[in-house]
Protein backbone atom coordinates (compact mmCIF):
# COMPACT_ATOMS: atom_id res chain seq x y z
CA UNK A 1 0.00 0.00 0.00
CA UNK A 2 1.27 3.49 0.53
CA UNK A 3 3.69 2.79 2.73
CA UNK A 4 5.26 0.46 -0.03
CA UNK A 5 5.24 3.37 -2.44
CA UNK A 6 6.79 6.39 -0.64
CA UNK A 7 9.69 3.72 0.42
CA UNK A 8 9.57 2.48 -3.10
CA UNK A 9 10.12 6.50 -4.18
CA UNK A 10 11.81 7.51 -0.95
CA UNK A 11 14.97 4.72 -2.46
CA UNK A 12 14.69 5.68 -5.79
CA UNK A 13 15.73 9.34 -5.00
CA UNK A 14 17.72 9.67 -2.05
CA UNK A 15 20.14 6.56 -3.11
CA UNK A 16 22.10 8.86 -5.64
CA UNK A 17 20.30 7.76 -8.52
CA UNK A 18 21.04 9.30 -11.82
CA UNK A 19 21.28 12.88 -12.16
CA UNK A 20 20.35 14.81 -14.99
CA UNK A 21 23.98 15.70 -16.64
CA UNK A 22 24.67 16.72 -19.96
CA UNK A 23 25.03 13.17 -21.81
CA UNK A 24 21.17 11.90 -21.10
CA UNK A 25 19.65 14.94 -21.70
CA UNK A 26 21.28 15.03 -25.26
CA UNK A 27 20.37 11.51 -25.77
CA UNK A 28 17.08 11.82 -23.93
CA UNK A 29 15.35 15.23 -25.50
CA UNK A 30 12.28 14.44 -23.77
CA UNK A 31 13.57 15.31 -20.37
CA UNK A 32 14.17 18.78 -21.30
CA UNK A 33 10.52 19.23 -21.50
CA UNK A 34 9.23 21.75 -18.81
CA UNK A 35 7.74 19.82 -15.74
CA UNK A 36 4.20 18.93 -16.64
CA UNK A 37 2.12 16.00 -16.82
CA UNK A 38 2.60 15.84 -20.23
CA UNK A 39 6.27 15.56 -19.67
CA UNK A 40 5.18 12.16 -17.49
CA UNK A 41 3.35 10.99 -20.70
CA UNK A 42 6.02 11.80 -23.10
CA UNK A 43 8.35 9.86 -20.98
CA UNK A 44 6.18 7.13 -20.54
CA UNK A 45 5.54 7.08 -24.13
CA UNK A 46 9.45 7.52 -24.81
CA UNK A 47 10.88 4.72 -22.42
CA UNK A 48 8.22 2.23 -24.13
CA UNK A 49 9.76 2.92 -27.91
CA UNK A 50 13.27 2.51 -25.70
CA UNK A 51 12.47 -1.01 -24.63
CA UNK A 52 16.15 -2.22 -26.28
CA UNK A 53 17.73 0.70 -24.36
CA UNK A 54 19.00 -1.03 -20.98
CA UNK A 55 20.02 2.43 -19.57
CA UNK A 56 16.81 3.97 -19.65
CA UNK A 57 16.61 4.09 -15.58
CA UNK A 58 17.02 7.96 -16.08
CA UNK A 59 13.45 8.42 -17.74
CA UNK A 60 11.71 6.73 -14.95
CA UNK A 61 13.37 8.46 -11.93
CA UNK A 62 12.63 11.33 -13.40
CA UNK A 63 8.89 10.14 -14.01
CA UNK A 64 8.83 9.45 -10.59
CA UNK A 65 9.62 12.34 -9.13
CA UNK A 66 7.64 14.80 -11.20
CA UNK A 67 4.31 12.31 -10.25
CA UNK A 68 5.40 13.14 -6.51
CA UNK A 69 5.89 16.50 -7.43
CA UNK A 70 2.87 17.36 -9.57
CA UNK A 71 0.32 15.17 -7.19
CA UNK A 72 0.03 13.15 -10.97
CA UNK A 73 -2.63 10.71 -9.53
CA UNK A 74 -3.81 9.36 -13.09
CA UNK A 75 -0.29 8.45 -14.16
CA UNK A 76 1.00 7.26 -10.72
CA UNK A 77 -0.08 3.34 -11.64
CA UNK A 78 1.66 3.84 -15.29
CA UNK A 79 5.14 4.49 -14.02
CA UNK A 80 5.18 1.60 -11.49
CA UNK A 81 3.91 -0.92 -14.24
CA UNK A 82 6.49 0.46 -16.98
CA UNK A 83 9.44 0.63 -13.96
CA UNK A 84 8.28 -2.76 -13.57
CA UNK A 85 8.48 -3.90 -16.81
CA UNK A 86 12.01 -2.50 -17.10
CA UNK A 87 13.28 -4.25 -13.86
CA UNK A 88 11.98 -7.38 -15.79
CA UNK A 89 13.82 -6.85 -19.08
CA UNK A 90 17.31 -6.72 -16.44
CA UNK A 91 15.86 -9.80 -15.64
CA UNK A 92 15.17 -8.33 -11.47
CA UNK A 93 11.96 -10.39 -10.97
CA UNK A 94 11.49 -9.61 -7.39
CA UNK A 95 11.67 -6.33 -8.39
CA UNK A 96 9.13 -6.68 -11.29
CA UNK A 97 6.37 -8.28 -9.01
CA UNK A 98 6.91 -5.18 -6.47
CA UNK A 99 6.61 -2.95 -9.00
CA UNK A 100 3.24 -4.27 -10.85
CA UNK A 101 2.15 -4.84 -7.79
CA UNK A 102 2.29 -1.50 -6.22
CA UNK A 103 0.83 -0.61 -9.93
CA UNK A 104 -2.13 -2.95 -9.54
CA UNK A 105 -2.86 -1.65 -6.22
CA UNK A 106 -3.24 1.59 -7.11
CA UNK A 107 -5.06 0.81 -10.80
CA UNK A 108 -7.82 -1.07 -8.43
CA UNK A 109 -8.00 1.63 -6.37
CA UNK A 110 -8.47 4.12 -9.01
CA UNK A 111 -10.95 1.69 -10.74
CA UNK A 112 -8.58 2.11 -13.75
CA UNK A 113 -9.96 -1.11 -15.40
CA UNK A 114 -7.43 -0.60 -18.81
CA UNK A 115 -4.38 -0.41 -16.09
CA UNK A 116 -5.51 -3.22 -13.94
CA UNK A 117 -5.47 -5.62 -17.08
CA UNK A 118 -2.08 -4.22 -17.93
CA UNK A 119 -0.70 -4.79 -14.22
CA UNK A 120 -2.15 -8.55 -14.22
CA UNK A 121 -0.56 -9.44 -18.15
CA UNK A 122 2.86 -8.00 -16.89
CA UNK A 123 2.49 -9.85 -13.51
CA UNK A 124 1.55 -13.34 -15.89
CA UNK A 125 4.87 -12.44 -17.35
CA UNK A 126 7.17 -12.14 -14.57
CA UNK A 127 5.54 -15.12 -12.89
CA UNK A 128 6.39 -17.20 -16.02
CA UNK A 129 9.72 -16.03 -16.22
CA UNK A 130 10.50 -17.93 -12.98
CA UNK A 131 8.60 -20.95 -13.79
CA UNK A 132 5.68 -20.19 -11.26
CA UNK A 133 3.23 -21.17 -13.12
CA UNK A 134 0.41 -21.67 -11.45
CA UNK A 135 0.26 -18.20 -10.52
CA UNK A 136 0.82 -16.59 -13.99
CA UNK A 137 -1.86 -18.63 -15.25
CA UNK A 138 -4.38 -16.58 -12.09
CA UNK A 139 -3.31 -13.53 -13.41
CA UNK A 140 -3.46 -14.21 -16.87
CA UNK A 141 -6.40 -15.47 -16.74
CA UNK A 142 -7.67 -12.29 -14.84
CA UNK A 143 -6.37 -10.19 -17.65
CA UNK A 144 -7.95 -12.13 -20.24
CA UNK A 145 -11.82 -12.12 -18.66
CA UNK A 146 -11.14 -8.07 -18.08
CA UNK A 147 -9.83 -7.49 -21.78
CA UNK A 148 -12.66 -9.57 -22.87
CA UNK A 149 -15.36 -7.93 -21.22
CA UNK A 150 -14.20 -4.03 -22.46
CA UNK A 151 -13.29 -5.85 -25.76
CA UNK A 152 -9.92 -4.59 -25.54
CA UNK A 153 -8.49 -6.86 -28.54
CA UNK A 154 -4.85 -5.85 -27.92
CA UNK A 155 -4.81 -6.87 -24.07
CA UNK A 156 -6.78 -10.04 -25.41
CA UNK A 157 -3.89 -11.10 -27.65
CA UNK A 158 -1.07 -10.52 -24.63
CA UNK A 159 -2.85 -12.54 -22.62
CA UNK A 160 -3.49 -15.29 -24.90
CA UNK A 161 -0.01 -15.25 -25.96
CA UNK A 162 1.10 -15.61 -22.67
CA UNK A 163 -1.33 -18.18 -22.24
CA UNK A 164 0.13 -20.14 -24.60
CA UNK A 165 3.69 -19.96 -23.47
CA UNK A 166 2.68 -21.42 -20.26
CA UNK A 167 1.49 -24.46 -22.42
CA UNK A 168 4.54 -23.98 -24.21
CA UNK A 169 6.63 -24.43 -20.97
CA UNK A 170 4.90 -27.65 -19.72
CA UNK A 171 5.65 -29.15 -23.11
CA UNK A 172 1.59 -29.69 -23.82
CA UNK A 173 2.32 -28.22 -27.14
CA UNK A 174 -1.44 -28.98 -28.76
CA UNK A 175 -2.82 -26.75 -26.80
CA UNK A 176 -0.18 -24.21 -27.03
CA UNK A 177 -0.17 -24.00 -30.45
CA UNK A 178 -3.96 -23.71 -30.17
CA UNK A 179 -3.58 -20.50 -28.31
CA UNK A 180 -1.49 -18.79 -30.31
CA UNK A 181 -3.06 -19.94 -33.43
CA UNK A 182 -6.24 -18.00 -32.13
CA UNK A 183 -4.13 -14.79 -30.91
CA UNK A 184 -3.07 -14.14 -34.61
CA UNK A 185 -5.99 -13.00 -36.49
CA UNK A 186 -7.07 -10.85 -33.59
CA UNK A 187 -3.63 -9.12 -33.50
CA UNK A 188 -4.09 -8.53 -37.01
CA UNK A 189 -7.18 -6.54 -35.85
CA UNK A 190 -5.50 -4.95 -33.59
CA UNK A 191 -2.73 -3.85 -35.74
CA UNK A 192 -0.39 -5.72 -33.08
CA UNK A 193 2.29 -6.77 -35.22
CA UNK A 194 5.07 -7.47 -32.72
CA UNK A 195 1.86 -9.88 -31.36
CA UNK A 196 1.91 -11.17 -35.07
CA UNK A 197 5.83 -12.35 -34.96
CA UNK A 198 5.59 -13.29 -31.69
CA UNK A 199 3.01 -16.28 -32.28
CA UNK A 200 4.44 -17.15 -35.19
CA UNK A 201 7.38 -17.58 -33.40
CA UNK A 202 5.68 -19.39 -31.07
CA UNK A 203 4.21 -21.69 -33.35
CA UNK A 204 7.92 -22.42 -34.55
CA UNK A 205 8.97 -23.22 -31.22
CA UNK A 206 6.39 -26.22 -30.58
CA UNK A 207 6.72 -27.56 -34.00
CA UNK A 208 10.37 -27.58 -33.55
CA UNK A 209 9.64 -29.13 -29.67
CA UNK A 210 7.42 -32.07 -31.27
CA UNK A 211 10.44 -33.03 -33.95
CA UNK A 212 8.65 -31.28 -37.01
CA UNK A 213 12.21 -29.02 -37.85
CA UNK A 214 10.48 -27.98 -41.89
CA UNK A 215 7.08 -26.71 -40.38
CA UNK A 216 9.11 -24.52 -37.06
CA UNK A 217 11.64 -23.45 -39.48
CA UNK A 218 8.92 -21.85 -42.08
CA UNK A 219 6.99 -20.53 -39.20
CA UNK A 220 10.93 -19.44 -37.92
CA UNK A 221 11.11 -17.24 -40.93
CA UNK A 222 8.25 -15.94 -41.69
CA UNK A 223 8.55 -14.14 -37.76
CA UNK A 224 11.85 -13.18 -38.84
CA UNK A 225 10.37 -11.32 -41.58
CA UNK A 226 7.99 -9.08 -39.22
CA UNK A 227 10.77 -8.63 -36.77
CA UNK A 228 12.94 -7.19 -39.18
CA UNK A 229 10.31 -5.18 -40.84
CA UNK A 230 9.67 -3.76 -37.37
CA UNK A 231 13.21 -2.99 -36.49
CA UNK A 232 12.46 -5.14 -33.16
CA UNK A 233 16.51 -6.66 -32.13
CA UNK A 234 14.94 -8.31 -29.17
CA UNK A 235 12.56 -10.35 -31.86
CA UNK A 236 15.64 -10.71 -34.22
CA UNK A 237 17.74 -12.39 -31.84
CA UNK A 238 15.04 -14.61 -30.99
CA UNK A 239 14.42 -15.72 -34.58
CA UNK A 240 18.14 -15.96 -35.01
CA UNK A 241 18.90 -18.56 -31.97
CA UNK A 242 15.29 -20.27 -32.81
CA UNK A 243 16.73 -20.63 -36.79
CA UNK A 244 20.62 -21.63 -35.25
CA UNK A 245 19.16 -24.60 -33.56
CA UNK A 246 16.77 -25.52 -36.54
CA UNK A 247 20.11 -25.85 -38.53
CA UNK A 248 21.78 -27.56 -36.39
CA UNK A 249 19.32 -30.49 -36.14
CA UNK A 250 19.62 -30.48 -39.57
CA UNK A 251 23.36 -31.42 -39.44
CA UNK A 252 24.16 -27.84 -40.59
CA UNK A 253 26.01 -26.75 -37.50
CA UNK A 254 28.27 -24.44 -38.85
CA UNK A 255 25.25 -22.54 -40.30
CA UNK A 256 23.48 -22.72 -37.22
CA UNK A 257 26.62 -21.73 -35.63
CA UNK A 258 26.98 -18.03 -36.97
CA UNK A 259 23.00 -17.10 -36.69
CA UNK A 260 23.70 -18.00 -32.76
CA UNK A 261 26.29 -15.62 -32.09
CA UNK A 262 24.86 -13.12 -33.66
CA UNK A 263 22.16 -13.79 -31.37
CA UNK A 264 24.24 -13.37 -28.81
CA UNK A 265 25.82 -10.28 -29.97
CA UNK A 266 22.50 -9.04 -29.81
CA UNK A 267 21.33 -10.91 -26.52
CA UNK A 268 24.86 -8.72 -25.07
CA UNK A 269 24.00 -5.33 -25.93
CA UNK A 270 20.25 -5.57 -24.87
CA UNK A 271 21.17 -6.48 -21.64
CA UNK A 272 18.81 -9.39 -21.02
CA UNK A 273 20.66 -11.65 -19.08
CA UNK A 274 17.76 -14.88 -19.59
CA UNK A 275 18.49 -14.48 -22.82
CA UNK A 276 22.19 -14.53 -22.92
CA UNK A 277 22.11 -17.24 -20.61
CA UNK A 278 19.98 -18.81 -23.59
CA UNK A 279 22.79 -18.29 -26.28
CA UNK A 280 25.64 -19.20 -24.25
CA UNK A 281 24.01 -22.83 -24.07
CA UNK A 282 22.83 -23.01 -27.32
CA UNK A 283 26.70 -21.98 -28.43
CA UNK A 284 27.46 -24.71 -26.34
CA UNK A 285 25.57 -27.45 -28.21
CA UNK A 286 26.87 -26.37 -31.02
CA UNK A 287 30.47 -26.66 -30.39
CA UNK A 288 29.35 -30.28 -28.69
CA UNK A 289 28.10 -31.49 -31.82
CA UNK A 290 31.60 -30.35 -33.23
CA UNK A 291 33.11 -32.66 -30.52
CA UNK A 292 35.01 -29.03 -29.72
CA UNK A 293 33.81 -30.11 -25.63
CA UNK A 294 36.56 -27.80 -24.16
CA UNK A 295 34.75 -24.85 -26.06
CA UNK A 296 31.50 -26.31 -25.18
CA UNK A 297 32.29 -26.54 -21.62
CA UNK A 298 33.25 -23.06 -21.60
CA UNK A 299 29.82 -21.69 -22.80
CA UNK A 300 27.71 -23.73 -20.76
CA UNK A 301 30.01 -23.17 -17.64
CA UNK A 302 29.25 -19.55 -18.72
CA UNK A 303 25.44 -20.04 -18.95
CA UNK A 304 25.15 -21.52 -16.16
CA UNK A 305 26.52 -19.12 -14.20
CA UNK A 306 24.32 -16.07 -15.68
CA UNK A 307 21.31 -18.77 -14.57
CA UNK A 308 22.10 -19.30 -11.09
CA UNK A 309 22.78 -15.62 -10.93
CA UNK A 310 19.02 -14.46 -12.29
CA UNK A 311 17.41 -17.56 -10.91
CA UNK A 312 16.53 -19.62 -13.44
CA UNK A 313 15.55 -23.42 -13.04
CA UNK A 314 15.13 -23.88 -16.41
CA UNK A 315 18.56 -22.33 -18.00
CA UNK A 316 20.27 -24.10 -15.14
CA UNK A 317 18.89 -27.32 -15.55
CA UNK A 318 19.53 -26.85 -19.64
CA UNK A 319 23.39 -25.77 -18.78
CA UNK A 320 23.64 -28.84 -16.73
CA UNK A 321 21.96 -31.20 -19.11
CA UNK A 322 25.13 -30.05 -21.81
CA UNK A 323 27.77 -31.06 -18.79
CA UNK A 324 26.25 -34.24 -18.63
CA UNK A 325 26.71 -34.61 -22.19
CA UNK A 326 30.33 -33.67 -22.05
CA UNK A 327 31.00 -35.72 -18.87
CA UNK A 328 29.41 -38.75 -20.77
CA UNK A 329 31.22 -38.14 -24.21
CA UNK A 330 34.65 -37.91 -22.29
CA UNK A 331 33.61 -40.63 -20.22
CA UNK A 332 34.27 -38.93 -17.04
CA UNK A 333 31.42 -41.05 -14.67
CA UNK A 334 31.88 -39.15 -11.75
CA UNK A 335 31.26 -35.84 -13.48
CA UNK A 336 28.42 -37.49 -15.65
CA UNK A 337 27.06 -38.75 -12.41
CA UNK A 338 26.60 -35.24 -10.57
CA UNK A 339 25.27 -33.42 -13.25
CA UNK A 340 22.63 -35.26 -14.22
CA UNK A 341 21.68 -35.86 -11.17
CA UNK A 342 21.51 -32.32 -10.55
CA UNK A 343 19.56 -31.87 -14.26
CA UNK A 344 17.08 -34.97 -12.93
CA UNK A 345 16.49 -33.04 -9.63
CA UNK A 346 16.17 -29.61 -11.69
CA UNK A 347 13.37 -31.28 -14.31
CA UNK A 348 11.36 -32.38 -11.20
CA UNK A 349 11.35 -29.45 -9.46
CA UNK A 350 9.70 -27.35 -12.95
CA UNK A 351 7.72 -30.32 -13.00
CA UNK A 352 6.24 -30.33 -9.96
CA UNK A 353 6.02 -26.26 -10.36
CA UNK A 354 3.97 -27.23 -13.29
CA UNK A 355 1.16 -29.73 -12.19
CA UNK A 356 -1.27 -26.77 -12.53
CA UNK A 357 -4.51 -26.57 -12.64
CA UNK A 358 -5.35 -25.29 -16.19
CA UNK A 359 -9.07 -25.06 -17.07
Amino acid sequence: GKAICSAVIAVLFFSGGPSLSAQPVKKYPVLLMPDSKEKVDSILKTAEHLRQDPHRQILYTEAFRLVKELDYKKAEAAVYDAYGVYKRDMSQYDEAINYHNIALDLALRRGDVKMQIRSYNNLGVVHRRIDDYNTAIEYLHKALTLSEKIGDDYNITIALNSIGNIYLSIEDYEAAIHYFKECIPIAIKAGNSRGIAINLQNIGDCFEKMQKTDSAEKYYQNALVYNISRDDEKGIAICYNSLGNIFKKQGQVDKGLSLLKKALYINTKLGDQLFVAVSYSNIGDAYFLKKDYNLARKFFDTSLLIAKNIGSIAEVKNAYEGLTQIAVAEEDWKNAYTYNSIFKRLSDSIFLKSNITLR
